[in-house]
């Protein structure tokens, strides 16, 4: 959005437990060598978007409560902002805490007016997830309300489909429709998830094998209207895990679920 950066990137903590990144001015060609934010956390952002028409960037993580020594998995989730493209950041400030639960891996989406920012959260401690609004390009932040079964999940991951609706990728927790711990998508419209409903209906995209191990994924929008999504998991029974790519449209999506469906399906 300003300066030069066209590519960034977050690794995970390091020893001094702060959070470091890297930047790219040639398309992430070459990068630059890792260096300190200067900012603590749980996890590196799980998510950054240009808020204020590209002045700045706001980044969303999960951090764990401070001073907190009653709850040793607590986590607050917060957000920080740069003005610089990403080169630099500034300090947390903590925007969803709520005591005995766990918000965690927040993932931000845009109204399709582009007026209002929606959050998307995984709660670690029980079997919902959470989300919350901003009218102000995140200076302030909603009540935190449930999701509905059908986006109970860990590490959403939202975009919108050419049709204009939003596919959102994710690893299932809710045991309602009998995919938990598998790899599945959402589809239905912004205005379906800040209304409470359920959207209009969910995909397995891959049955994981062992446990809940899977589906941290990236997922991307081709130009040609195809959605491509990557991430690890146990995919076949008794291997180690790998990673995979899975492409799709949502009108293969929509054929298949206007046919009968299988137990499996």
């Amino acid at each position: 959005p300003t300066g030069s950066v066209s590519a960034y990137g977050t690794s995970s903590t390091g020893p001094d437990g702060n959070m470091h990144s890297a930047v790219s001015e040639d398309e992430g060609k070459t990068w630059s060598a890792m260096k300190t934010t200067g900012l603590k956390c749980v996890m590196p952002f799980c998510t950054i978007v240009p808020v204020e028409g590209g002045k700045k960037l706001l980044g969303m993580t999960n951090l764990r409560r401070p001073g907190e020594t009653k709850e040793k998995r607590s986590n607050v989730v917060a957000q920080s902002l740069s003005t610089d493209g990403g080169f630099t950041w500034g300090p947390w400030r903590i925007v969803c805490d709520i005591a005995g639960l766990a918000p965690c891996e927040p993932a931000l989406v845009r109204s399709p007016d582009g007026k209002q920012l929606l959050c998307l959260m995984r709660e670690n401690n029980k079997a919902e997830s959470l989300y919350m609004t901003s009218d102000d390009e995140g200076a302030t932040w909603s009540a935190t309300k449930r999701l509905p079964a059908g986006l109970v999940g860990d590490r959403h991951m939202p975009r919108y489909a050419p049709d204009g609706r939003l596919v959102v990728c994710m690893r299932d927790k809710t045991k309602v429709f009998g995919t938990h711990g598998h790899f599945v998508a959402w589809v239905g419209r912004y205005e379906d998830i800040v209304n409470g409903h359920e959207g209009q209906y969910r995909v397995r995209i891959m049955d994981n094998t062992k446990g809940a191990d899977c589906t941290y994924p990236g997922v991307e929008v081709l130009p040609d209207g195809a959605i491509v999504t990557t991430t690890y998991g146990h995919w076949t029974e008794g291997e180690l895990p790998y990673i995979v790519s899975v492409r799709f449209t949502v009108p293969e999506l929509d054929a298949k679920a206007a046919a009968p469906r299988s137990p499996r399906s």
